[in-house]
């Protein structure tokens, strides 16, 4: 067989996603479908039918997992998505992190739009950003603001806290704490 440089081959025709791409890994040729395969660097998307568009040492590895960009995020749940920043992971079931730093939506449709080490732990739970906020039960939301916690079911945090000491915490179902700092409501 001829060796023919890379630039001499024929352009191909729009790609279905459906199609095998052939990579050199390790000095062994090996195939990953072109719908996981985007651009970046040291990126792995393991998963059915997962992709990585971007960024570096980002991993898909479960079925439809996303990873848009940034570094060092992890998509693990089905259909996770992440969409950059650094270190987030989306392990739930359609979890999703917009973007952020250290930020992780771990339960079943879970979202943490942005932040700063934010936990979205409750099922159906959002946080939308600030720091150290959690959001562990059912349907519970925590706007922003700094170390809050809804742990209630349909519980809400709009905002304020003052770091640990400060944190303003929704316990109890339905509560809800507007802002300010060091308010409990059970």
């Amino acid at each position: 067989m001829a060796i023919i440089p890379i630039s001499n081959l024929p352009q191909s025709a729009a790609l279905s996603g459906a199609e095998l791409f052939p990579i050199v890994q390790g000095g062994t040729t090996k195939y990953v479908e072109v719908s996981s395969f985007v651009g970046g660097v040291n990126n792995t998307a393991s998963g059915n039918s997962s992709t990585i568009a971007g960024g570096q040492k980002n991993t898909a590895s479960s079925g439809c997992s996303v990873v848009a960009g940034g570094y060092g995020n992890t998509a693990s749940g089905p259909w996770s998505f992440i969409g950059g920043g650094s270190y987030n992971r989306a392990s739930g079931y359609v979890a999703t992190v917009g973007g952020g730093n250290g930020n992780t939506a771990s339960s079943g449709c879970s979202v943490v739009a942005g932040g700063s080490q934010n936990t979205a732990s409750g099922y159906r739970s959002f946080i939308g950003g600030g720091s150290y906020n959690r959001a562990s039960g059912y349907v519970a939301t925590v706007g922003g603001g700094n170390h809050n916690t809804a742990s209630g079911g349909n519980s809400v945090v709009a905002g304020g806290g003052a770091g640990y000491y400060g944190q303003n915490v929704a316990s109890g179902y339905y509560s809800g704490i507007l802002g300010g700092r060091s308010n409990c409501e059970w």
